[in-house]
């Protein structure tokens, strides 16, 4: 059973606030103590049987630019007016609404949380095959707002992923020596984790499936007090 259940009124895909904060509540303990830095992975976080109906809707990277430097290849990256979908669209949406929030907000502990409108660095991502990206820490002050990012939040979209594809996420130390975890990106999964300077994450071995590697991504920011 899923973690959450998106409903749907009218035609308008959303989530309900009281299952969303009884939900971040039950999984608090295990995101706040975990290790090296607070994060969590959800398995059947949303329904992937709701998840597969979208998969028509993600945007054809044909003629789109890609990320080509040393740090990341062959990555994508689609804000929500690049979705011509409708349904995908409004979910990539929905997981900037209060309800979600509120769902961060019980699991991390962290108050004040709110979305980012400009989607910098958030939305659809695509990592093509031989594609990676290098192990890292985000930048943590938002250009335009001026204020704390404060968690990640991946769900992947990945249907039927063996693990000889590769592209697991790694999460790794804050000294940055070692791997702590890894993370195969299948369908229905989420990760979230504490942004900060030493929240050293990545998919650092290329890519080896044929397919893409698509997580939806989202990154909440706080007002920086």
């Amino acid at each position: 059973m899923a973690i959450l259940s998106p409903r749907e009124t009218d035609g308008y895909i959303h989530f309900d606030e009281d299952e969303c904060i009884a939900a971040g509540k039950a999984l608090a303990d295990r995101y706040q103590q975990a290790e090296p830095f607070p994060h969590i992975v959800i398995d059947d976080f949303l329904p992937s049987d709701f998840l597969k109906t979208l998969l028509a809707d993600f945007p054809d990277v044909s003629g789109h630019e890609y990320f080509d430097r040393s740090q990341e290849r062959l990555k994508y990256q689609f804000r929500p007016a690049d979705i011509p979908g409708r349904d995908l669209r409004n979910l990539v949406m929905e997981l900037n609404s209060p309800a979600i929030l509120r769902f961060l907000q019980a699991m991390t502990g962290i108050g004040g949380l709110i979305a980012d409108p400009y989607f910098m660095g958030g939305g659809l991502h695509e990592t093509r095959a031989g594609g990676h990206l290098g192990v890292h820490a985000d930048f943590n002050i938002h250009p335009k707002l001026k204020i704390e990012r404060r968690l990640n939040l991946l769900i992947y979209l990945n249907d039927e992923w063996p693990e000889e594809y590769g592209g697991h996420l790694e999460l790794w130390d804050q000294k940055m020596e070692k791997c702590c975890h890894r993370v195969l990106p299948t369908i229905g999964r989420a990760v979230v984790f504490n942004t900060a300077l030493d929240s050293f994450h990545g998919q650092p071995v290329p890519l080896t499936s044929p397919l893409g590697h698509i997580p939806i991504n989202r990154i909440p920011n706080r007002p920086d007090f």
